[in-house]
């Protein structure tokens, strides 16, 4: 068996203040950065709130500005135990094949706090999250949250949020980018994966029922129909989730086991795994692998996608 992992990387950020309708009116996909560095705070009715880049949106919870720490200018968001969520916002106007990039950066405070960005559709729910990585900080002490996801059929809205872990945490210089369409990265092997509706429908199911448990059950590992493209071929698949923890769930890219239907292959395999580097500690385990190849130990091939 070869596992593959996806090469996107992740991570994310913030919910509730609407952002009105930031896309054309014509319907084309749309490019926009929205951004703070939380250095601006004005009243609209009783709230107070951090000014963005763009005129008339804001991020909540302008009464937690501290001047304790900043990135960059003189202040940023605090949280703690009480005050455990913030810079919420909401983006309404985003559409199928769009590219979501978000990040924002914390100081201090423990491993649980983190991004999150909240997908809804009509009949559906699903939350990616970042992880707090402390062997990433920067020399003051500031670590990046980073998460990116492509908006599916369906979407009616994106809630963004920050999450303190319930302790003292600082957090500023969030941004969220709207593109397009996905940037390209420089990889030389592709697989595109395209999912009839019902079986999008079947998978959204069982992504929500083991985010709701926090572990992805035998039940919610059932296969569905589902078709690779490689090359301008068509080939068909049966596809399922992949993993037993919700890490696999929650890094911007599902995890999924694949089997090719008939006769097909992908790449000499007719069995493999395909994941976000994220769920394989990004090059760690890569490495791991080539020390393995190198000295003659038996490993499974492992490359990424």
């Amino acid at each position: 068996m070869r596992l593959y992992i996806s090469a996107l990387f992740l991570l994310a950020v913030v919910l509730p203040i609407s952002c009105g309708k930031l896309g054309p009116a014509d319907g084309k996909l749309e490019t926009y950065t929205i951004s703070s560095d939380l250095e601006t705070v004005v009243q609209e009715g009783q709230k107070n709130l951090f000014a963005s880049n763009i005129e008339g949106v804001f991020f909540q919870n302008g009464d937690f500005a501290s001047t304790d720490f900043a990135l960059s200018g003189k202040q940023s968001i605090k949280l703690d135990e009480n005050q455990v969520y913030g810079l919420n916002i909401n983006i309404d106007d985003l559409q199928e094949g769009q590219f979501v990039r978000a990040s924002i950066w914390q100081k201090e405070g423990g491993s649980d706090g983190t991004l999150i960005a909240t997908v809804k559709g009509a009949d559906y729910s699903h939350s990616f999250r970042t992880y707090y990585d402390v062997k990433s900080q920067t020399e003051k002490g500031w670590v990046q949250h980073y998460l990116t996801f492509v908006v599916t059929k369906g979407v009616e809205n994106v809630s963004f949020y920050i999450f303190s872990g319930k302790k003292l945490a600082y957090f500023d210089d969030i941004k969220v980018e709207v593109l397009a369409k996905a940037p390209k990265n420089k990889l030389s092997k592709r697989l595109e994966v395209v999912f009839p509706e019902a079986s999008k429908h079947k998978l959204n199911g069982y992504i929500n029922d083991a985010l709701k448990s926090e572990i992805i059950a035998s039940k919610n590992k059932k296969y569905v129909k589902a078709k690779i493209l490689t090359d301008g071929d068509s080939s068909s698949i049966k596809i399922k989730l992949k993993g037993d923890w919700t890490d696999h769930l929650k890094s911007g890219k599902t995890s999924y086991r694949i089997k090719m239907r008939g006769d097909a292959a992908f790449d000499g395999l007719v069995s493999f795994s395909i994941q976000h580097p994220k769920t394989r500690n990004y090059l760690h385990e890569w490495v791991i692998h080539k020390i393995a190849d190198g000295i003659d130990l038996l490993a499974t091939e492992y490359d990424f996608i």
